[in-house]
Parts: C-alpha cells; structure tokens; sequence
C-alpha cells in the first residue's frame, strides 16, 4: 500500500511561516517510535518509515488547516454581518430618538374631498343653480336643473367626484307609493355626480288648451316635489330632469327608456295582494318584463301597530281552595 504524497509547506508561504515550526516538532516526535497507528491503517509495520509518517501527518494536518481556516472565514464573515447589522440597527434608532416635530407633513396630492370643505363652502354649493334649464314642446315640458355645484352649476375640476356617474328613471303619478320612491331613490341610490331623471305622465285626451294647462301644472308639482326632496340630501354636483309628458304611462316609459342612457328604473307599488298584482295589467309589472334595464320597485314600510295582550282576571283564593288547586296546610283542614 502506498500514500499518496501531499501538498508541502512550500507551496503555501502563509503556512509555511505560521505551521512549519509546529509541525516539525510533530514529526521528530514521531520518528522516535510513537506514530500514531490511525494515519494509515493500511501500511505494515515493517514499511512505517519516517517519509510515510511525514507524508501521512502533512496531508492529515492539511486536512485539519483547511477546516480551522474554513471555519475561520465563516465566524468572521458571520461576525462582519453581525455587526453591520447591529451597527445600522444602532444608526436607526439614534435618528428615531431625535424626530423634528416642526417639520411640514409633506403633500400627498390627493384630491380634495368634498365633505372636508368648511361649513360655509358646503353651504355655498348646497344650492341649485340660478336658472333651471326649460324646453316645451305640444306634448312635454321638459326642466333640466343642477344641484351641489353652487348658483353657478359648475364645480372646480379639482373638486368634481372621479367616480363614473349613474342615471336613475323614477316613474311619479303623486301617488303616496310614487312619492315614497323618490324619497328612497334620492336618499339611497343618488351618490355625488349621478343624474335623476323623474317622469310624470298626462292622458292625452284632453284638448289642446286645457292639455298644455296640465302639463304646466304637472311639471311645475314634479319639479317642485324632487327639488324640495333632493335639496336636504348632502349630495353634490347632481342633474336633476323632470318630464311632464302627455300619453300612455307604458308608451312614454318606453320611449324614454330607449331614448335615455340609463343604470336603473325605480317605481312605486301599491299595497295589494300578489295573485292581483301579478293578474293586473301594472307598471310595475309591464317594465320588469319588458325592460331592458334593471328594474326596482319599492314597496312602502308601514309599521304595523302591536297587539295589546288582554290581562286575565286572577282567581280568588277561595276558588282555588275548592277547586283543590291550591292545598292548605294540616292544621287549618284540621280545623
């Protein structure tokens, strides 16, 4: 069995000036006699020579300095990182102790809202413009006019909502359910920048004179009833149309729903049972079927009145005594 010779002292200078001297010490121990029989196992006494051992304790503490220096190398890298670590940890807490609180909080840019503004300038825009927007023709009288945006009708390009605005068509006859639909549509649906179309509808058999007369009277109750809903919502920069147009209720309903850009129809229900509501030749009902766009039909809440439970009368305690529902003690049956 021969070994394999491994690499000298000479080839490295850094161990060749800080391990040669030890390992020479090391190796004239081991040629007096004490070789250490676990270097090379394989090798026979006889053959056990000084260049064996030498060559063997070389390669076994090249070995051994290969792994000191390796683990050397990790300890102070691992060491290094520590403290950059802690050093910039150090760092961070020492500007932390000393924040300036007078400096100015940097602007993000966001955009104003509307609700923020003092108390006066909502005020200002909770208004409607100065003049209504009115068309007339020999069947309609349409008035086009602007809530939320001042007398002026306008908002500043900073303040008008970002969101997409929506249209809602609210069918009104004066009905206690149709103005109970444009109270809920104004109060739940209209958000900031949405536009309310309301549509009231005259029978086209009257004469000419006395048509356009309805028609004046018609509009001026509709607009007069949205405005005076629409202006105690905290809502801005809303259109709000009112049509007051003679013809069937279903044809004009359907030419305005094709005609409009519209996201939903609202109407009114009356109070009746399902069987004749579903049989009856409705408003309601003709627009879920026919309609094209969604469709929500609001039904009045009334709050129904509790019943009063009736007080029963106590029995006497003689009843009870003789009916025996009630059992006294021994003494007085004694008695």
């Amino acid at each position: 069995g021969t070994i394999k010779p491994a690499v000298t002292f000479d080839d490295n200078p850094v161990i060749k000036e800080t391990v040669l001297p030890d390992f020479k010490a090391r190796t004239s121990q081991l040629s007096i006699g004490f070789p250490p029989p676990s270097l090379e196992p394989n090798v026979p006494e006889g053959e056990l020579t000084e260049e064996v051992v030498e060559e063997a304790v070389s390669r076994t503490m090249d070995e051994s300095i290969d792994e000191i220096v390796n683990k050397t190398v990790d300890e102070t890298v691992n060491d290094k990182v520590n403290n950059t670590v802690d050093e910039l940890l150090e760092r961070i807490t020492e500007l932390n102790r000393f924040v300036s609180y007078e400096e100015p909080t940097p602007d993000l840019n966001r955009p104003k809202s509307l609700r923020s503004l003092p108390f006066d300038t909502r005020a200002d825009l909770l208004v409607f413009a100065d003049e209504p927007n009115t068309s007339q023709s020999s069947d309609r009288i349409i008035v086009k006019s602007h809530y939320g945006a001042g007398l002026s009708g306008q908002l500043d390009e900073e303040l008008r909502p970002t969101r997409s605005s929506r249209a809602y068509l609210i069918a009104c006859d004066f009905s206690e359910e149709s103005i109970y639909a444009v109270d809920w549509a104004m109060g739940s649906m209209l958000r900031d920048g949405d536009t309310l179309h309301v549509v009231t509808v005259v029978k086209k058999k009257e004469k000419a004179k006395k048509r356009i007369k309805l028609l004046s009277e018609a509009s001026k109750k509709v607009t007069e009833k949205a405005k005076n809903t629409l202006e105690k919502m905290l809502l801005f920069d809303v259109s709000l149309i009112t049509y007051a147009i003679c013809g069937k209720v279903k044809d004009v309903l359907s030419r305005l729903i094709e005609e409009l850009s519209l996201s939903m129809i609202i109407c009114g229900c009356k109070k009746q049972s399902r069987l004749k509501w579903f049989f009856m030749d409705s408003v309601s009902s003709y627009l879920i079927e026919t309609s094209s766009i969604p469709v929500t039909v609001i039904k009045q809440q009334k709050n129904k009145k509790k019943k009063r439970e009736k007080r029963t009368r106590a029995p006497r305690l003689s009843e009870t005594v003789q009916s025996g529902l009630l059992a006294v003690d021994e003494l007085s049956r004694s008695n």
